[in-house]
Order: C-alpha cells, then sequence, then structure tokens
C-alpha cells in the first residue's frame, strides 16, 4: 500500500503541485522629452498596454531601473 501512495505521489501529485512560468521583460524609458498632451497620450497608451497583458494572463511581479518584469503560468500536461 505504501509503495503505491509513494507511486501515486511521485507521479501524478507532486507534478502537479509544481507551476511552471513563462516571463517576459519590458523597457521603459524613465525620462521622455513630451509636452503635456503628448505626456497624456503617452499615459494612455501605456495603461492600455498594461490592460492587454493582463487579459493574456500576465502579472507584474517586479520593476527595476527601466524594467519591468512580467510572468504568467504556463500549463504542463
Amino acid at each position: 500500500m505504501a509503495a503505491r501512495l509513494k507511486e501515486f505521489y511521485t507521479n501524478e501529485v507532486a507534478p502537479a503541485m509544481m507551476k511552471k512560468f513563462e516571463y517576459k521583460v519590458i523597457s521603459v524609458p524613465r525620462a521622455i522629452p513630451i509636452g503635456a498632451k503628448g505626456y497624456e497620450k503617452m499615459v494612455t497608451e501605456f495603461e492600455t498596454n498594461l490592460n492587454k497583458l493582463g487579459a493574456e494572463g500576465w502579472e507584474l511581479v517586479q520593476r527595476a531601473d527601466d524594467f519591468l518584469f512580467f510572468k504568467r503560468e504556463i500549463s504542463v500536461e
């Protein structure tokens, strides 16, 4: 019985608990020499792009300097 339980855990349970991720890195400029209207347009476009990434399952996990790091879970079958 214990051997069957160990085999079931090893072959079925453990792999199902191990999530796999893919990653995406986006560069974001710090300073952009544009006027107020251009800035508003840029912010709106950036927000639209972030919403699109979120709809695709990407999650922001870190910002470091000029980079945004995203991850999303991939199915392992």
